[in-house]
Formats: C-alpha cells, structure tokens, sequence
C-alpha cells in the first residue's frame, strides 16, 4: 500500500509524541502500535524538564488533573543513616517545579489518544515485521502483521523507530550493543494502603541505595496516597544467584522481590501494614545502545535507541524531547526538500552527548568510592551561599538540564567520583566566593 505519510513504530511516550508533534506541524502520520492501549508498563516518575512540553502536546490540564505531583527525591544510603532530599523549587521558581507521577498504562493511553485526536492514523494490534530501504527511489518499505495474521505492505519517505525496549531497527541492523558493567534486572510490584514517611507524603520519590554485590537500588514512587510503586534494582549475577537459592519453590520472583524489601528498614515500616497488589514482575535487558541512530530515511528516538539504567527517571524525558527535536528538525528538512540526514545530526550529536553524561552518573551512583547523593549534604558547612549556589548545580543535573547543556556538568559529576575530590571541591567553597560570574 502506498502511503505519503510519515511512519512511526511503537505508540509509547516517544512515538506518540513524534507523531503528535509533526501533525501539529501539518505532516500525514502512520503509526502502527504492536499491543492494544492501555497496557501496563514500568517507568513512572517524570521529570520537571518534562512539563512544558506536556503544555505543548495539549495534554497538560489533564495531568494536573489526574495525576500525583512529584516535588522532589530523596537519595537514602543502604542502612538509612544518610539521606538528601532534593526539592526542586530549590531552583525552579515556577509551576514546573512540581513534577508528576503517573500510572503508566493510563499515562500512555492518554498520549497516544491525543495523537489520534490530532490526526494521525493509529493503527493497534499490528507488529512491524520488516523494513527494507530502497537507495535507488529513497522509499522505505514496511512490512507488517496485525491480531489476525493479515500482512500488509505500506511505503514511506520516512520511518521513525520508536519501539522501545523492542530495538525494531537496531535489531534489523544488528547493531545493538551492551553498556559493560551495567547489565541489571528490575523486579517491581504495586502496594495498597501503605505508611508514607514525611517525603513519600509529600509526593517525593525515595531512591535507597544498595551496596554490596547488588550493586543496585530500591524505588518507591507514591502514585497516589494510597498505592506505592516499589522496586529492586540488582546485579544480574546478583539475581541469577537469588534464583539459584530460591531454586524449585513457587512464586521464584515474588521470594526474591519479597527478601529484598525486607532487608531494608525503611521499607518495613511503609509496607509493614500494606497489601501487594500484583505478582512481582521483572525486567531485564539493560543497559544497551546502538550507534546507527539516524540517515537520510529514518531516525531511531527514545528507547529503541538507547536504554540507561533509569535511578534518575531520566528515560521519558529524554524519549519525549528526542522526540520533539527529531520533529522540528524533520519539518525543516521537508519543507526545505532537504536530505533529513544533515539536520538530524546536530539533534542526535546533542542526545549521544547527554547520554554520555547519564552514563557517568550511573556509573559514579554504583561506585562503591564514590560520593553518594544521599551524602551531599556534608558540604552544608561550607557557608550557606557558596554550599546553595553548589546545591543549585546537582539539583538543575537532577531535574533534566543535562539534555540541552550537558557539557557544563561534566565536571561537577566528576567532583562525586571519589571522596577525596568532593573534599577538594568543599574546602574550595570553604574558601572561595562563588558568584554567578564562576
């Protein structure tokens, strides 16, 4: 079937949003969904970056509405002797600076209803099989395959992989590759009724870290006053090895999941009293990237381009502003009848520079010689001016401003690298007045 519409695979957040954001720019979109809205799915803290751009897509007096606000993290080291509590009004001094937490399965179905009120063909159900890219005419041919096993063929100018953790076209290109050292699974379940601490009721998502061969941590995001979201993150041979002891019982999951939580201390005490919703489901498959992430006919946004370790909710956010930068820079290209490739570079030299800066992140959280997060706050005796305008500067990393600027903050994460630095950087705060010219 011919088609002059632009294709997207994948109606999560970032596939939505490409297709949303290019109708309002006047472009024909097809999109092809493999499963049927709504459907479940992890990943619910936002960020504030995040909030202007729901603004943008129309969908954001519906979110005020529906969903619990997010005002900061607290990072709380393993035994819970440590902790911070990152505010974000600390440096945003407007609306945004409430975030949100969402349900996911409503969240995403809300997204992608916007799109199909915009214009855009949405098509559910229906599973990418195979492209195949024509140099000779420039059209890309889209295999596909719907509930009932009818397979169709349609041709675009243009393709956008936005498949998630599926890598439709990273996959397809064999080009999918692991971030070393940061292989982990993800085993997580909903709570009803539990006891929020001061932060939880404030809205705050808590991180505690997990040292040792874990080498991971627990999530709790407060999605409503009365459902908690809680997860394990762990080392896969720390997990193989609990699947190993757990080996022949029932329920292997749930027994690992369970344990975990019960070593933590500040987690039996909020889920002392609650009642867990579902199964205990896991996730695997991270972390990974692929390096073909864009050409003259397809562009690959969101997950399916790259996935890191999500302690610092960073994947919506950077899926759904690829997607925005992908959009405008597609709409120049076109309306210019321009080669898409060229355009596409600054965007994506841009997005591989921002993930650099999440991995070190990642990498310096896992770091057992690093300065924690939740210990920061030992710089306080610096003074209070030259410690807050430092403060300013993790909670600006924390909230999203690494996408657009994070070659400014490539220093500051190396200051958390070991201990010694970061007592480096608080006596030079001791005895240097920063200002705003620094």
């Amino acid at each position: 079937m011919k088609s002059d519409k632009i294709i997207v695979i994948g109606g999560g957040p970032s596939g939505s949003s490409v297709a949303s954001l290019l109708a309002l720019k006047g472009h024909k979109v097809l999109l092809f969904e493999k499963e049927k809205f709504p459907r479940p799915h992890v990943g619910e803290s936002l960020l504030p970056f995040n909030y202007h751009l729901f603004n943008e897509l129309g969908v954001l007096d519906t979110m005020e509405k529906t969903y619990h606000r997010k005002p900061g993290v607290k990072f709380t080291n393993s035994d819970g002797s440590s902790n911070t509590v990152w505010y974000f009004n600390h440096s945003i001094k407007d609306p945004s600076s409430l975030s949100f937490h969402v349900d996911r399965a409503h969240f995403d179905n809300m997204l992608l209803d916007r799109t199909k009120e915009l214009g855009v063909e949405v098509i559910e159900e229906t599973t990418v099989k195979e492209v195949e890219f024509n140099q000779e005419n420039d059209t890309v041919k889209v295999s596909t395959c719907n509930k009932e096993g009818v397979e169709e063929d349609y041709y675009t100018k243009f393709i956008i992989d936005a498949s998630g953790q599926s890598t439709f076209l990273a996959n397809s290109f064999n080009d999918k590759k692991n971030y070393d050292g940061l292989e982990r699974v993800a085993i997580n379940s909903h709570w009803q009724n539990p006891t929020y601490d001061k932060e939880l009721e404030e809205g705050c998502i808590e991180i505690i870290h997990l040292g040792g061969e874990k080498m991971g941590w627990i999530w709790a995001i407060p999605l409503s006053k009365t459902r908690l979201s809680v997860g394990v993150v762990m080392s896969n041979s720390y997990f193989l090895s609990q699947r190993k002891r757990f080996s022949g019982e029932k329920k292997i999951l749930d027994k690992i999941y369970l344990n975990e939580l019960s070593e933590s201390k500040l987690l039996d005490k909020i889920l002392s009293n609650s009642v867990k919703e579902e199964p205990a489901m896991a996730h695997g498959d991270y972390s990974y990237y692929t390096n073909s992430k864009y050409g003259k006919n397809f562009a690959i946004i969101g997950d399916a381009s790259a996935f890191l370790d999500p302690i610092f909710s960073s994947g919506i956010y950077v899926g759904m502003m690829s997607a925005k930068f992908v959009a405008e820079k597609l709409d120049e290209a076109f309306r210019e009848n321009q080669n898409p490739e060229s355009y596409l570079k600054p965007v994506y030299d841009n997005l591989d520079g921002a993930y650099e800066l999440i991995e070190k992140l990642i990498r310096v959280f896992y770091d057992p010689n690093a300065l924690s997060l939740s210990n920061l706050t030992e710089a306080k005796d610096a003074g209070y001016e030259q410690f807050d305008r430092a403060y300013t500067i993790y909670h600006y990393l924390l909230q999203g401003d690494f996408l657009l600027n994070h070659k400014k903050y490539q220093a500051a994460v190396d200051i958390l690298k070991d201990n010694n630095q970061f007592q480096k950087y608080v006596n030079f705060i001791k005895s240097k007045k920063i200002t705003s010219n620094n």
